[in-house]
């Protein structure tokens, strides 16, 4: 059986992104700037929680796989809640 995506951390990096971009609307920022605040995070962690974050709408990411991401309104409003 396949292991859920990592929901706390999804919402950990929701938050992160909210404070590298000061809460700014279509502030793209790399991936690897996110994986630096997580070094003890395995990449496929990091990247399944990515997934999930863009998945509920939080975030839109670029590439495949995903090497930027940027918050979605719904996720700036999320990450101001904190």
């Amino acid at each position: 059986m396949p292991r859920k995506p990592p929901l706390g951390l999804a919402r950990t990096l929701r938050d992160d992104l909210y404070k590298i971009t000061d809460g700014q609307p279509m502030r793209w920022i790399m991936v690897g700037e996110l994986g630096l605040r997580h070094p003890d995070t395995a990449m496929p962690t990091l990247d399944a929680a990515l997934a999930l974050a863009i998945e509920k709408g939080w975030m839109t990411g670029e590439g495949t796989p995903v090497h930027s991401v940027c918050l979605t309104d719904e996720g700036r409003r999320l990450g101001a809640i904190g």
